[in-house]
């Protein structure tokens, strides 16, 4: 069985590289963010530019779908009483600089360990095992398990028998967005036991090959995967490559400067982030200039007052920790 195995492990290599880079994950947006920088800015409350990340329309590039909005919903199924809140996935790092990242296993496993499907080759015969999570390379290594178990436990289907006629191509998934109970695994998901006559090895060998690629489909589709990954699967020139896109998920959107969420605690979350009435992944849900402005600027007619010195969220010529900023601040002030 060891000749069916390297279809799906090519794609796993720059998959486990992402996975383990995710600690350090720049912003991803559409159109990209440029490489030059604002070089001429005297005062945030006045001529400080928009976020980069924020302008001319760009959106978050990141390969998943998701919706803020239907996570926050009162009546989603599975929630608390009173429904999810933003910190019980959103948790601030020990300096309260940044934002934990976010993981399928610590965040979403609980919730939708049932939409990641089985692995199964052949229904009633072979029993069936969850898919794996993370990587492609264990998917594979699964599916080449399941159908190795299959030769086995009937090594007559899989005899050769001269004069056999040529197998079929096994029937590809259903199109279109599935509904809840065939995500679950409906009885059209699963594949069916029919086993034809092999008149080669080679034959017997590209059979294999092609129940493989149907099953690869099946967990790329909306009913599987592809339920949360974006182009999980692609043709290729010796059949179905099936690839998880790494998630991209970004841990600080504002790359060039500091900011500490510790310092915000006395804000609600929704003050700054409009992740109620956000339906789309691609929605940056970053404050604008305007919303910090209410309170980073001089203080005037009972608004602003906030500190809104350069060096309150940039720091030069090293890489400061995110408390360093206001010591500037606090320094600076006692001079004058």
């Amino acid at each position: 069985m060891s000749r069916f195995m390297p279809i799906a492990v090519c794609a796993s290599i720059a998959l486990v590289a992402c996975v383990a880079a995710l600690a350090t994950r720049p912003p991803t947006t559409e159109p990209p963010v440029a490489d030059a920088v604002e070089n001429s800015i005297t005062s945030f409350a006045t001529d400080h530019p928009e976020w980069a990340v924020l302008r001319n329309d760009r959106r978050d590039a990141t390969p998943i779908r998701f919706g803020h909005a239907k996570h926050l919903d009162r009546t989603l199924l599975g929630a608390p009483p009173g429904g999810l809140q933003c910190v019980v996935c959103h948790a601030p790092e020990p300096t309260g600089r940044a934002m934990l990242p976010i993981s399928f296993d610590a965040h979403c496993r609980e919730c939708h360990a049932a939409d990641l499907g089985n692995i199964n080759v052949a229904e009633g015969i072979i029993a069936a095992e969850m898919t794996p999570h993370g990587s492609v390379a264990e998917i594979a290594l699964a599916l080449d398990r399941k159908l190795g178990e299959w030769a086995r436990q009937q090594p007559e289907k899989f005899a050769i028998t001269p004069d056999a006629a040529e197998p079929t191509a096994p029937e590809p998934p259903a199109e279109g967005v599935p509904t809840k109970e065939r995500r679950r695994g409906s009885a059209r998901d699963k594949p069916k036991a029919e086993v034809p006559a092999f008149s080669s090895i080679e034959e017997r060998d590209a059979w294999f090959t092609l129940q493989r690629s149907a099953a690869l489909e099946t967990l790329a589709s909306r009913s599987r995967c592809g339920y949360c990954h974006t182009n999980a699967i692609r043709p290729g020139p010796d059949g179905i490559h099936f690839e998880i896109p790494p998630p991209n998920v970004p841990d600080r959107w504002l790359p060039r400067a500091h900011f500490s969420h510790l310092s915000h605690e006395m804000l609600r979350c929704n003050e700054c982030h409009t992740a109620n009435e956000s339906h789309d992944t691609s929605h940056i849900l970053l404050p604008t200039m305007a919303s910090c402005r209410e309170c980073h600027a001089p203080a005037v007619n009972g608004s602003g007052g906030a500190p809104h010195d350069c060096v309150l969220c940039h720091t030069y010529h090293t890489d400061a920790p995110a408390s360093q900023g206001m010591r500037v601040v606090e320094d600076l002030r006692r001079k004058r």
